[in-house]
């Protein structure tokens, strides 16, 4: 079966306008409305406090995608004439480092967009089968990484939720995923009846600024996201400790990260120190730019022995298929 949000299909079901009705009028079930018989429904690939994604078949393109569908009272923070704005203006970002928007739409007040679906997973999965990934591995990602958000910052757009979760693979390379959700909600609001501040992003990856709840970020945010992932895929842990999310959140104001040469004895200190750079909690004393940080990661790619000849699809570790960043 596929399920969906109170909802049950099975699998490789036509989801057609007058089965979803008469499955009720859930929050899935209006998208699906909308979708008509475009697409065979085939599973839930993740979900979270955004809403959910479903594996799907385009019918009329014969290709697989991925359905986003957006949690409605999420998305009421910021407003459908934004999230239209949004998805029409990171859609224009066509790189192969970047998840392209397919498709995007609102069903009756329910937001959802389509993308590609990948089918080789995130580096999240690649964390969760190895305690650390071999240093050029992990250059050759970074670089990838960095390309595609140095692109996105030319055209004016930051991401603001750089993870592993939100970095895919497709074909050995890595492929960044949600630009559209990160240009919605970067942006803090008033939320619940004690006037609480809430900051889009993910306590373990964002920047100081960001964790402050600044509402203009720049680029050194992704930056500083960019490096603490790079740093979790060598050490195998996250450059920032702390009890909960308060604690986690002040450790990048007063805690510096052990240097990761220290850790291992294959990082070259230049990388090692590169990569503390980009960590560094004073925007201005990181990278001024993600090319710069980009030219360090290849300077350390070039004086880096590689363990293999070139990095082949057998060298990532197993991981499955199905996974999907969960929103």
């Amino acid at each position: 079966m596929a399920h969906g949000m109170g909802v049950a299909y099975p699998a490789g079901m036509i989801v057609t306008r007058s089965t979803a009705l008469k499955r009720g009028g859930s929050v899935e079930a209006r998208v699906f409305k909308e979708l008509g018989e475009r697409f065979v429904m085939d599973r839930v690939l993740g979900s979270g406090g955004m809403g959910k994604v479903y594996q799907a078949r385009d019918v009329r393109h014969g290709r697989a995608v991925a359905i986003k569908v957006l949690n409605p009272d999420i998305t009421g923070m910021v407003g459908l004439d934004q999230f239209v704005r949004e998805t029409r203006f990171t859609a224009q970002l066509q790189h192969p480092h970047i998840l392209t928007v397919l498709d995007s739409g609102d069903a009756s007040g329910v937001p959802y967009f389509i993308s590609p679906y990948l089918g080789e997973g995130s580096l999240s999965e690649l964390l969760d089968n190895a305690d650390s990934l071999p240093v050029e591995l992990v250059l050759r990602l970074g670089l990838e990484v960095a390309d595609g958000l140095g692109f996105a910052h030319a055209a004016g757009v930051v991401h603001c939720d750089i993870k592993p979760s939100n970095i895919l693979l497709s074909g050995n390379h890595a492929v960044v995923a949600d630009f559209g959700l990160a240009r919605m909600f970067r942006r803090r609001e008033w939320i619940g009846p004690v006037r609480e501040w809430h900051t889009f992003g993910t306590p373990d990856y964002m920047s100081p600024e960001q964790a402050s709840g600044e509402r203009e970020l720049d680029q050194a945010t992704d930056v500083f996201s960019l490096g603490c992932v790079l740093y979790e895929l060598l050490a195998g842990e996250t450059p920032f400790k702390g009890e909960n999310t308060m604690a986690l959140i002040a450790s990048r104001f007063k805690d510096r990260p052990a240097a990761l040469d220290k850790l291992r004895s294959d990082v070259p200190e230049s990388l090692s120190n590169a990569i503390l750079k980009a960590l560094e909690p004073d925007p201005a004393e990181r990278y001024s730019a993600m090319p710069e940080f980009a030219a360090t990661l290849l300077l350390s790619l070039e004086t880096t022995p590689p363990p293999h000849p070139t990095i082949q699809r057998s060298s990532y570790p197993a991981i499955q298929p199905s996974s999907y960043p969960a929103i």
